[in-house]
């Protein structure tokens, strides 16, 4: 299960932030002949009279729960090891590993994740996940929402000699995870 959302707490309808003009302000002269604008205003000595501005802001009514989700960071996700892929005689007919995938909210409930190859399914990790052994645990890893997901592949002999998996979070950023594989068919005996 993922992490919760950092913007659910947000109503859907509201007022948001939008870009408006700017706003200007003559500057103040001091007692050393040197200017000086008020607090967030920048002063601007190229113009022919110096001013003082600072960039608009206006409130429209919008959907706050997406404003904060388009200034969600994501991503990028580092280099991930090189994992198998069955060969199409070998028993079974899927490799299935838990992975570890780090990058900046990649956990978080705003992002979704899907595998865009084909032979893969992905599945996300979490705390109360079934089938995991207490080392394989997020929290054992190390492993928190804002900076890593663990999931669970199972690779086909279907699957390309790249996988890759997208991650997006609605109204906002993607970022996409590429992970090798090699054709491999372990013994199922442990026998080499």
């Amino acid at each position: 299960m993922a992490a919760p959302s950092l913007c659910a707490h947000l109503p859907e309808k509201g007022s948001v932030a939008a870009a408006a003009p700017r706003e200007s302000v003559a500057a103040k002269p001091r007692a050393d002949r040197s200017l000086i604008c008020p607090p967030g205003f920048v002063l601007e000595a190229s113009a022919r009279v110096p001013v003082c501005t600072r960039p608009g802001q206006a409130q429209v009514a919008g959907d706050p729960r997406a404003a904060c989700r388009a200034t969600l960071a994501l991503g990028p996700v580092a280099p991930v090891t090189l994992q198998w892929r069955p060969t199409r005689s070998c028993p079974g007919g899927a490799i299935t590993t838990v992975v570890r995938l780090e990058g900046a909210n990649l956990a978080l409930a705003d992002v979704d994740l899907a595998s865009e190859s084909p032979g893969v399914k992905v599945e996300t990790l979490g705390e109360e996940s079934k089938g995991l052994k207490a080392a394989e645990r997020p929290s054992a890893q190390s492993c928190f929402a804002h900076q890593c997901r663990l999931v669970r592949l199972s690779i086909s002999a279907d699957a390309p000699d790249d996988v890759l998996l997208r991650f997006s979070i609605k109204d906002g950023a993607s970022s996409t995870a590429r992970i090798p594989v090699i054709t491999h068919c372990p013994d199922p005996l442990g026998k080499r």
